[in-house]
C-alpha cells in the first residue's frame, strides 16, 4: 500500500493525553507491529524447543500445542530421572531418557 493511499485513508484522531499529538491510528499500527514481532519471537522459540525434544517428528511441522505438551512431559521425566540418580536408584531409571552430560 503506497504512502498516498495511506494518507488518503488516514483520519487524524488524536489522543488527548499526549502532548506530542500522535494520531491514535498511528499508535495502533505501531502497537500491532510490535505485537506481530512478539508473536513471531514466541513461535520461533516454541519451534526451537520442539527441535530439542525426543518423540517430536522433525520431518513434519508439529503444532505448538504438541510441542508444549511434549516439553512438559520430557521435563517431568528428566526431573524424575535426576531425582532417581541423586538418590542412587539407577535401576529405577528408564534408559530412554538417560543422557549423561559432562
Amino acid at each position: 500500500m503506497g504512502t498516498a493511499k495511506l494518507m488518503q485513508n488516514f483520519t487524524a484522531v488524536y489522543s488527548s493525553d499526549d502532548e506530542g499529538k500522535i494520531p491514535v491510528n498511528h499508535k495502533r499500527m505501531a502497537h500491532n507491529q510490535i505485537e506481530r514481532r512478539r508473536k513471531v519471537k514466541i513461535n520461533n522459540w516454541i519451534y526451537r524447543l520442539g527441535s530439542l525434544l525426543p518423540g517430536v517428528n522433525k520431518d513434519k511441522k508439529p503444532s505448538k500445542n504438541l510441542i508444549l505438551e511434549k516439553a512438559v512431559e520430557y521435563i517431568k521425566e528428566l526431573r524424575d530421572t535426576n531425582e532417581q540418580l541423586l538418590l542412587g536408584h539407577t535401576s529405577d531409571v528408564q534408559g530412554d531418557y538417560l543422557v549423561f552430560i559432562g
